[in-house]
């Protein structure tokens, strides 16, 4: 995996080939672009551990894919978000970070809610399932999150782990009850 959304003229970090390598390579049809300038090999299959590596430059230190972002890296939407969402893991410091493109909560995340993939951060699914349904009860003109909700629901089995995912929470989730019935109400519809 290359990412390349750096000038052209430049060798994109972490990439094992040289600008003219990587030219070549586009042109052959060997790499298949993905969004924000990044590119896969072509055979190399679309999973989790693709999607958290082309994210992965894109986040800062210390953070987390969550919501939406966390929810295309996991395969539960098609496309990657326009904006990028991020938050605080465990023990990292607090401090005001700033990137282009990216939305950050600064509230920590447990650890039992993260996983790591390709070196990146990510919520869980029953963490990205709560974020999805607090966003769409906190904005209800928020369609992608509404959507992504839904499409999450859909995962085997994550509906029905919610109950104890919420009783197991050491840290206060302010909407946690709404969206609990807000899931029960899906699932029995």
């Amino acid at each position: 995996m290359i990412n390349s959304h750096h000038a052209p003229a430049r060798i994109p970090p972490r990439s094992p080939l040289s600008v003219a390598e990587l030219a070549a390579a586009r042109l052959d049809g060997d790499l298949r672009r993905q969004p924000r300038g990044a590119y896969v090999a072509r055979h190399q299959p679309e999973n989790a551990a693709v999607r958290a590596g082309l994210i992965a430059p894109l986040l800062p230190d210390h953070h987390a894919a969550v919501e939406q972002t966390a929810a295309w890296i996991h395969g539960i939407i098609d496309s990657q978000p326009e904006r990028l969402a991020a938050r605080r893991c465990p023990h990292a410091p607090a401090r005001n970070v700033i990137m282009a493109g990216v939305t950050l909560r600064h509230r920590a995340l447990e650890a039992r809610d993260l996983i790591t993939l390709d070196g990146l951060a990510v919520a869980t699914l029953e963490r990205t399932l709560y974020d999805l349904g607090s966003i769409s009860i906190a904005d209800p003109d928020n369609a992608s999150a509404r959507r992504a909700f839904c499409e999450a629901l859909a995962v085997p089995g994550l509906a029905a782990r919610m109950p104890e995912w919420f009783a197991s929470a050491t840290i206060r989730l302010r909407r946690w009850r709404t969206v609990a019935q807000l899931i029960e109400s899906r699932e029995s519809a």
